[in-house]
């Protein structure tokens, strides 16, 4: 049986009796906020239960406060998904409709694991003062990544400049238009895929530090990531600098299980700094571009970067480069340019001015015109590991079909 402490005014505590009978049993109940961590730590209940009107939330957080350890739910009027993440921001295991009835309590405790599962991140800066999560074992698990048996294929390049994020979200809607369920993650303390697309994002990889744990259903893209106009669905990084340090390894580890669970491709961009999050992207690709400009200070970038991914074990097979923005004249020759490369050439990419042009309009060249030099060799840059063209629905069957004998 549940049983509960109640803190609210009388009319809420009276629905609440009324509307759970006798499947629940209230231990105590209040209207003082100061009483309510004496009472429970006298009766010690499944959950207390605080009133909180027009989604003010200071009550509940007072008294979870004096309850560490203790389930605090937030009874509010319209209860909705940015409400819930907020809730969790302040250190609460979640929300719950002021009218519920006992399956809406049983299921919401059921759901809660500790009060807030952990650390959560605020909805907007000014809702709560972002906490850094502690340096434990669960965080150090995450840095160190797995390989997962779906096609996750990592944008990253030692250089900033060289068109990498560009290259991953046209590659994104490629394969969205060819009919696949593609997912964006980009991977940054800092991020600029939104901008690039003109969007404004309600949510960003640094709301995934607090969902940790938390279970998702079929509707989890819907619900956590921004769908584009192309089809493809993103998650960006934060776009606010007092929420970069909540874009931890722990939230590119959940965020990265809930795509390669929930689409046919993910495609990951990764910052220029070699930080927690580029580790793990690395280290969970089945595909690894490096992208580079036919240039020599990018060059030489790109030869030091694969000494470190050799020192962090990353599968020589599963990378390659791409010389992005290739003209009819490189002031490198690119005989020479191939010859600074440690890895193979997966794609040339043509440079082409309607590529910045259309993006300052927020669009992409290769939804645009899917049949141009640019859009193909984009396209392309899934099957250029030896496999033949072809449809690329069977072509990325294939692949997956590869990396999970190897993931074995």
């Amino acid at each position: 049986m549940l049983t509960l402490v109640l803190v609210g005014q009388a009319v809420f505590r009276e629905g609440v009796r009324r509307r759970i009978g006798a499947a629940t049993k209230i231990l105590g109940e209040t209207s003082v906020l100061a009483d309510a961590p004496q009472r429970v730590r006298d009766m010690r209940p499944c959950c207390v239960i605080v009133e909180c009107l027009s989604g003010e939330l200071d009550d509940a957080v007072t008294v979870a406060g004096g309850l560490p350890g203790t389930v605090v739910l937030a009874a509010c009027d319209r209860p909705d998904l940015l409400l819930w993440r907020r809730a969790r921001s302040l250190g609460l295991a979640g929300v719950i409709p002021r009218d519920f009835d006992f399956p809406c309590l049983e299921k919401a405790v059921a759901f809660c694991e500790g009060p807030g599962g952990g650390v959560a991140v605020p909805v907007d800066p000014g809702d709560a003062v972002p906490r850094r999560p502690a340096e434990g074992p669960e965080n150090r698990a995450a840095v160190r990544g797995a390989v997962f048996r779906q096609g996750v294929a990592v944008f990253c390049s030692p250089k900033g400049g060289v068109g990498k994020t560009t290259l991953a979200l046209n590659l994104a809607a490629a394969y969205s238009s060819a009919g696949w369920r593609t997912v964006v993650l980009e991977f940054a303390h800092y991020g600029t895929a939104a901008s690039v697309l003109q969007i404004d994002p309600a949510s960003s990889l640094a709301d995934w530090d607090g969902l940790a744990g938390e279970p998702f259903g079929p509707r989890v893209l819907e619900d956590y990531f921004v769908k584009d106009a192309r089809g493809f669905w993103l998650l960006p990084a934060p776009r606010r600098l007092r929420e970069a340090e909540l874009a931890t390894a722990r939230a590119g580890t959940r965020a990265l299980e809930c795509a390669v669970g929930h689409a046919d491709v993910v495609i990951v961009d990764t910052s220029p700094v070699l930080s927690d999050l580029t580790v793990l992207a690395l280290r969970s690709a089945t595909r690894v571009f490096i992208v580079t400009t036919v240039d020599v200070p990018a060059l030489r970038a790109v030869r030091d970067f694969c000494e470190v991914l050799d020192l962090l074990e990353v599968d020589p097979g599963r990378v390659a480069c791409v010389l992005n923005r290739v003209s009819a004249k490189p002031t490198v020759p690119l005989d020479r340019a191939l010859e600074c490369l440690a890895r193979p050439v997966a794609a040339k990419v043509p440079e082409d001015a309607r590529v910045q042009e259309l993006q300052d309009r927020g669009l992409l060249l290769a939804a645009v015109e899917p049949q141009g030099a640019f859009a193909l060799a984009v396209r392309g840059l899934l099957g250029s590991f030896g496999e033949p063209a072809g449809d690329p629905r069977s072509l990325l069957t294939r692949v997956l079909g590869i990396v999970g004998r190897s993931a074995r």
